[in-house]
């Protein structure tokens, strides 16, 4: 899939129901919500303890901007506020982005897939849901529902389709607004009670999604800020790790303590369509 098509009604609907059903598997991992702590534990413990190449000679001042980030403040208070939001522990995708959902080869179009599928989105969604696939579960594990949903409402800002540096354009105005996310939920539920799976009065209601969405979103993002900046340094990729972090905590309302003077004399505190055009060494 390509960025813009993860907002299309057809597609959206097809990835909330089959994001409900992998919801509900039985897998045989630690059914324990332990991977969200753990993983920014240790990915912040990359961070901080990088032992720099001795044939590196400077720090990016990008990168020394976001190394003064005081991280294991916002994460405290980012726990208290995840507190105040129950969410269900599921098995999770945990990276469900553009590029981790197949489309088949000829479809170049959710009316395609209609098509293919033989009618109305209505009448034949277990067709239509057969014709798109989850890859790539490097990251699954059981984790809080709203991390899930929330994540892959993040991915509608950033399109990682851009041949130039620094490899993906952020377009904050791309994060969908109520209605859209209402249309997604209801989806997800509808697919949970077609499955038998018990409602829970309190936790399984479109309010209750749409906050665990809002809340969880703010995980999301803080982890792959954490994954950006280790992969910065590690990563033989030619894409713009630092870049993507900065445009991540400069997100409006998401962090209070921070401010990027160097990415700002860059580039656009909001749209961010335009980037940077230094490259981090």
């Amino acid at each position: 899939m390509v960025c813009k098509e993860l907002k299309d009604p057809n597609y959206s609907a097809i990835i909330a129901r089959k994001l409900a059903t992998v919801h509900q598997l039985n897998v045989p991992i630690n059914k324990e919500a332990t991977w969200l702590v753990e993983t920014f534990q240790s990915w912040l413990a990359q961070v901080r303890n990088y032992q720099r190449p001795k044939t590196v000679e400077k720090v990016h001042p990008l990168e020394r901007e976001l190394l003064a980030f005081d991280f294991e403040g916002e994460w405290a208070r980012l726990v208290r506020l995840l507190a105040t939001v129950p969410s269900p522990i599921v098995f999770c995708h945990n990276d469900l982005q553009e590029g981790n959902i197949l489309l088949p080869a000829d479809v170049t179009s959710s009316s395609d897939l209609l098509k293919i599928a033989g009618g109305k989105a209505s009448s034949s969604t277990q067709n239509l849901d057969d014709h798109i696939v989850f890859i790539d579960f490097e990251f699954c594990a059981y984790n809080y529902r709203g991390f899930d949903l929330g994540n892959h409402f993040c991915e509608r800002m950033f399109d990682y389709n851009n041949e130039a540096w620094p490899h993906f354009h952020a377009y904050m105005e791309e994060f969908p607004g109520e209605e859209e996310m209402r249309r997604f939920i209801g989806e997800y539920l509808r697919q949970s009670a077609e499955m038998g799976i018990a409602v829970d009065e309190q936790l399984d209601t479109e309010e209750h999604l749409l906050r665990e969405a809002e809340f969880y979103a703010l995980a999301s993002h803080f982890l792959w800020i954490l994954w950006s900046i280790n992969n910065a340094r590690n990563s033989k990729i030619a894409f713009g790790y630092l870049v993507c972090a900065a445009v991540l905590i400069l997100l409006p309302g998401f962090f209070t303590n921070f401010s990027l003077s160097y990415f700002h004399r860059s580039t656009a505190r909001r749209g961010c369509r335009r980037t940077t055009p230094t490259r981090p060494t």
